[in-house]
Order: C-alpha cells, then sequence, then structure tokens
C-alpha cells in the first residue's frame, strides 16, 4: 500500500526569500514516489527511498548562499540532518546515488567502483532537486541511514555531516608527515577539519603541524582545544608559509587567501558560488573534491 505524507515547508527562492508551499509525497521504498508541489508534479523518484521525519536540521553556508549554486531553485534547502525511522534516530548522508538507495548498479562505473558519492545521476538532499531537512518529512535513500547512539544528543547529531566532510577532506588530501598544514577559516566547518586532522595525525602516528588562520582577532581557545598548535590571522601570515592550505571560509577572499598562503596544495571545503579569481565559481571543485595544486617546475621555467 502506498504511503502518503501531505505538509507545508518553506522553499528558498532566486530571490533568497522562503514562502511557504504545499508538497504532497505519494508512494513507498519499493514502487518509487511522486512529489506533488503547490498541487503540480515536481519530481519523480525511483525506488529505494525510504521516508524520514526531520526531526533537527542544521544550517550551513550552502545552505546561505544557495542562490548562487549551480542548482534549480525553488527547493526546501538543508542537509545537515537528524531525522526519525522505525522509531530509531538516524543521520542521513545526503546524496541518493543507486548505490545509497539500493537499487541495481550495474549500468553506473562510479557506483560499481566505489565512488558512489560522485554518482552523475544522484540527487543531493536539499541542494540538488531532492528536498531536504527543513521540510517535516524528507525522502532518503534507505541505505542513507546511520542510526545514532541513545547518549549523542540531537543538537551535536547535526554536527555529523559536516564532520564527515571534514574527515573526508583530510583522506582525500592526507598531510604528509614533517608538512606545515593551515586551515582558513575558522567557523564551524574549519574547527572540525582541526579535529578531524588532529584525528588523522594521532591514528597515523604522523607528525606535521596544524596552523588555525583567523579571519580577525580572538577566538583562538576552540582551535587549540581541538588540536592547533598555532593560531594566527590570515591577514599576517607570510605567503607561501604552508605546505597544504585548507580553505573553509567560503568567502572570494579566503580563496584568493589560500592561492597566496600554500605552496603545494589547496583543499577548497566551501564556496559563496560566485566568481573568484577568472573561476566562474567554485562549486564544482567543492562537489567534486578536488585538490587544486601547484604545477612543478619545469626545464623551460626561469631561474628563481
Amino acid at each position: 500500500m502506498s504511503e502518503r505524507y501531505a505538509f507545508t515547508a518553506w522553499d528558498y527562492g532566486a530571490d533568497a526569500q522562503l514562502r511557504p508551499v504545499p508538497y504532497v509525497y505519494v508512494g513507498d521504498c519499493a514502487q518509487g514516489w511522486e512529489i506533488t508541489r503547490a498541487g503540480a508534479p515536481y519530481l519523480t523518484l525511483g525506488a529505494g527511498y525510504v521516508a524520514v521525519a526531520s526531526r533537527f536540521c542544521g544550517i550551513c553556508a550552502t545552505d546561505l548562499q544557495r542562490e548562487h549554486l549551480p542548482f534549480a531553485l525553488p527547493q526546501v534547502t538543508g542537509h545537515e540532518l537528524v531525522g526519525e525511522f522505525a522509531g530509531r534516530a538516524v543521520a542521513v548522508e545526503i546524496n541518493a546515488s543507486h548505490w545509497h538507495r539500493g537499487v541495481d548498479c550495474s549500468g553506473c562505473w562510479w557506483c560499481q567502483h566505489g565512488f558512489a558519492n560522485h554518482c552523475p545521476q544522484r540527487l543531493t538532499l536539499g541542494i540538488d532537486r531532492l528536498p531536504g531537512g527543513f521540510a517535516p518529512w524528507v525522502l532518503a535513500p534507505r541505505r542513507a541511514l546511520h542510526e545514532l547512539p541513545a547518549t549523542l544528543s540531537p543538537e551535536l547529531a547535526i554536527l555529523v555531516e559536516p564532520l564527515a566532510a571534514a574527515l573526508r577532506a583530510t583522506q582525500l588530501s592526507p598531510p604528509q608527515a614533517g608538512r606545515r598544514v593551515a586551515v582558513l577559516g575558522c567557523g564551524r566547518l574549519g574547527l572540525l577539519l582541526i579535529a578531524a586532522l588532529a584525528w588523522q595525525r594521532r591514528t597515523r602516528g604522523l607528525d606535521f603541524s596544524i596552523c588555525a588562520l583567523l579571519h580577525r582577532p580572538g577566538g583562538d581557545v576552540l582551535p587549540r582545544l581541538l588540536g592547533a598548535d598555532q593560531v594566527g590571522l590570515s591577514s599576517e601570515a607570510t605567503g607561501g608559509a604552508f605546505d597544504l592550505v585548507y580553505e573553509t571560509s567560503g568567502s572570494a577572499q579566503g580563496f584568493l587567501q589560500a592561492l597566496r598562503l600554500a605552496r603545494q596544495a589547496i583543499h577548497v571545503k566551501s564556496t559563496s558560488g560566485q566568481g573568484v579569481a577568472g573561476l566562474a565559481n567554485l562549486t564544482r571543485l567543492v562537489i567534486n573534491e578536488y585538490q587544486l595544486a601547484a604545477r612543478p617546475p619545469t626545464s623551460t621555467d626561469a631561474p628563481g
């Protein structure tokens, strides 16, 4: 028997305004779902999605800059989600790929080879078409649910998704022993990245330094508690002072500072979606988790 969920949610529009809009989900995990918005067809989903009650949802820079990102609007945003499914508290992964839905992956090289987070046919909760956590209900891939321990409060559990993103950055751009590493921008994501780097250093037994770079004075206590060895101002750091820079500010100025400070590589973890340094925007760089690496010198380069 099909399930039905009717509710009103706040759509985020291209003008960065929120408006209440009625939504209806009809379907089930086996057969798929039809989503209507304001009485008109909005989205057809295949099999592999389950209805999850949204209980808590964090707000990140992506949500605040949503109108600049290259995905269709209006949409219900929110992806740092703690929900309830079958009476259990769950954290929800944001990518709805073939693998996460638990359907046939034979036609998708990405899902077959362990790159489901980059499946070209995926939807993304609260970012790309799939209604997000600022609705009372979300349709989430059945493999994207992770039960949370009872000892973890929901207010803390909304950090599971951004912490996972921070850990992923340290896996894709791992610091090497003896290197100087900087985290540029010490908001919530930057602080989580510092914690992830400290964990990597401890578990891998590596000796690299972690420097937290602030955009304004003050706020050095939390970076040090989470594992930073030094805390300083980004404006005062010497050009080329760091081997690897993780840029988490999401601002054009932060990206330009990262270019100045990094000697070997930059890993961009947040973007405003706007143009900078001749690039139309950095969204794909962030989504596809690319690392910007310095070009090695060649025999044709002038000395010095």
